[in-house]
């Protein structure tokens, strides 16, 4: 242990409670900080999740989601456009393009929409459509229609959807207040 000599006696460079206060000190901070950064991320960046768009042995996944640095607009930090090509061809149809990756603004209150567009070859087989619910915004309805058949499913209560393959098909994700 290191020894310092003021008027003449040897006194302890550090003092057990000096370390153990510290030690305290740092645990209090850890703890505070971990309890406190996970809300505050998630309230201000926003949120992002994915669907799973699947034919036959074929599978895209798509991203979507809201972020508090983006625009309804294409942004080249969010969006990813779409690569096309395989069985399955499933992709957000913005501004005449195709995109694997939409993330639009977060604007409380507002509604948002994304228009997904599925094509395959493989007519007569089925389209699985999956989601992690637990992923999706906490607040609001969001849902998925099959612009098709005109069928809405309550995207929180479900985790997938299913149709049966005609070639293309046309899909609205929507967040609503």
């Amino acid at each position: 242990m290191n020894k310092i000599y003021h008027s003449g006696k040897a006194k302890s460079k550090y003092s057990i409670q000096g370390v153990v206060m510290k030690m305290i000190r740092l645990v209090f901070l850890i703890l505070f900080i971990q309890f406190i950064e996970i809300p505050i991320v998630q309230a201000v960046d926003g949120w992002e999740a994915n669907i799973i768009v699947g034919v036959s042995t074929a599978e895209n996944k798509l991203s979507f989601g809201q972020m508090a640095d983006a625009t309804d607009d294409i942004d080249g930090r969010y969006d990813v456009p779409a690569m096309l090509s395989g069985n399955v061809k499933a992709y957000f149809a913005e501004a005449g393009k195709s995109y694997w990756r939409s993330i639009k603004a977060l604007s409380i209150g507002q509604p948002k929409k994304w228009n997904v567009r599925v094509e395959s070859p493989l007519k007569g087989e089925t389209v699985i459509i999956k989601w992690n619910s637990k992923k999706l915004p906490s607040s609001g309805a969001i849902s998925i229609t099959d612009t098709a058949s005109g069928k809405v499913t309550d995207m929180r209560a479900t985790n997938s959807y299913s149709y049966k393959n005609e070639g293309v098909r046309e899909l609205l994700i929507e967040v609503a207040p």
